[in-house]
């Protein structure tokens, strides 16, 4: 690890007038078994170094893969050029601290006696699982992969904080076979709790994903009633959100734009990002060290805030949400961690039996050029299932749903209580919209 103190005295003797660095280091061990054999497993262990700091009243930059004893040298000429070259008019500024840090638990001590031989163990008996679960199975491969990240922020006055987080993926990729038609489905699940280990469960989601696209057609055309699952409504709440970014209202690329206090979606619709949680989405403070809180960002259809670092929150005259997320190079972005769309009281059975004639999506794909941010206008390839008077029916693919997303979120109807936690860090229910269309055939 770096030798922090003797960076900053170098920092204070050469002009810079407050420094921060942010170090982060990430382990990973992955391992993927195919057709009982290890067909590869992987270790890695790097550590970064991203260092920011105001040099003749301008911001800059540094980051280093190398630690050693040139590190702090090179890391205050980095900056110091850094800064004297940038044109950005942006006051930037390094953070005292928050008056109070609550606690959040994201490290797991009982996955460090999971070990390597373990991990090869459950990938193996996963895959052979899954391969003799039905005699449709034609192909499996399964990874598994644990990473531990630690986290440290330090700067020149004084503030010190740590995290530690760990957690598990595990990816199972299925592929069923009826006649000459082939499908694949798959699983993941993404956790630090060693009870969500259950490979029985874990390889009937991967197949029952599979076997369920056998005999997909495309749908008629037209407009539907349509259930997305939570899976798909995470990606949805995710790309909607964003707007709610304050960079890009003030830069005049939100819709939310002026919008506070406002109606911008359905009473059924509440989000809240939720950081202080003990699980491996945690974080009790955000990348510039501002402590983060659970809030609400849009409740009963109202927007009720925007998402702000330290500089956009002063380009407002606002107080930070404690929303800074590092991007490229260190510098200084605005993201959520955990987002929750409020579920409501109705079981997605009921939901579906609430639809006389509609569509169950399972899946989109396309999202990033499918889906405008600034528009919301979308079109995205589809697959799920038919739903006919109630009950879902025969599964349907090749098909395209298009509309926008802001519109589709004033039609939201009703929200499920079927609460899950997607690999994107976005917890959310199946959700019902009123209506959709739908290019089939």
């Amino acid at each position: 690890m770096i030798n922090s103190k003797k960076i900053f005295q170098l920092a204070q003797q050469q002009g810079i007038q407050s420094l921060e660095l942010f170090t982060k280091r990430t382990a990973r061990l992955s391992v993927i078994s195919y057709r009982n054999e290890v067909e590869n497993m992987t270790s890695a262990d790097t550590t970064s170094l991203y260092a920011r700091g105001l040099y003749n009243g301008k911001m800059g930059y540094a980051n280093t893969e190398l630690l050693d004893a040139t590190t702090g040298q090179f890391v205050i000429e980095q900056i110091k050029e850094n800064a004297e070259i940038t044109d950005s008019e942006e006051q930037q500024q390094i953070f005292k601290g928050s008056p109070k840090y609550k606690k959040v638990k994201t490290y797991n001590p009982l996955l460090e006696q999971w070990t390597a031989q373990d991990k090869v163990i459950f990938a193996k008996q996963l895959e052979n699982k899954i391969r003799y679960l039905d005699s449709r199975v034609d192909d499996a491969r399964v990874e598994v992969e644990y990473c531990v990240t630690e986290t440290m922020l330090e700067n020149s006055f004084g503030l010190k904080l740590k995290s530690r987080r760990n957690y598990f993926v595990i990816y199972a990729d299925v592929v069923v076979k009826d006649g000459d038609v082939k499908k694949n489905g798959y699983s993941i699940t993404v956790d630090n709790d060693m009870q969500k280990l259950d490979v029985d469960a874990i390889a009937k989601e991967g197949v029952d994903n599979a076997i369920a696209k056998l005999g997909a057609q495309p749908c008629d055309s037209g407009r539907y009633s349509v259930i997305f699952n939570p899976e798909v409504t995470a990606n949805l709440v995710n790309f909607f959100v964003k707007n709610a970014i304050a960079e890009e209202v003030q830069k005049h690329s939100s819709v939310f734009e002026g919008k506070l206090n406002e109606e911008v979606a359905s009473r059924c619709v509440t989000v809240t990002e939720m950081p202080i949680r003990n699980d491996y989405t945690g974080a009790a403070f955000d990348d510039e060290g501002v402590a983060t809180y659970n809030k609400p960002i849009i409740n009963k259809g109202i927007l009720k805030t925007y998402a702000y670092n330290l500089t956009t929150a002063e380009k407002d005259g606002v107080q930070s949400t404690g929303n800074a997320q590092r991007t490229g190079a260190g510098k200084i972005g605005t993201g959520f961690n955990t987002l929750c769309l409020k579920p409501g009281n109705i079981r997605e059975e009921h939901l579906i039996g609430s639809v006389a004639r509609g569509l169950y999506i399972t899946s989109v794909q396309g999202l990033h050029a499918g889906m405008n941010p600034h528009s919301g206008n979308f079109s995205l390839q589809a697959e799920g299932f038919e739903i006919e008077d109630g009950v879902k029916g025969r599964p349907v693919a090749l098909i395209t749903i298009a509309g926008n997303l802001f519109d589709m979120f004033k039609d939201v109807k009703a929200v499920a209580s079927n609460s899950k936690l997607s690999y994107l860090g976005v917890e959310c229910p199946s959700i019902k919209v009123g209506s959709i269309a739908v290019s089939g055939k």
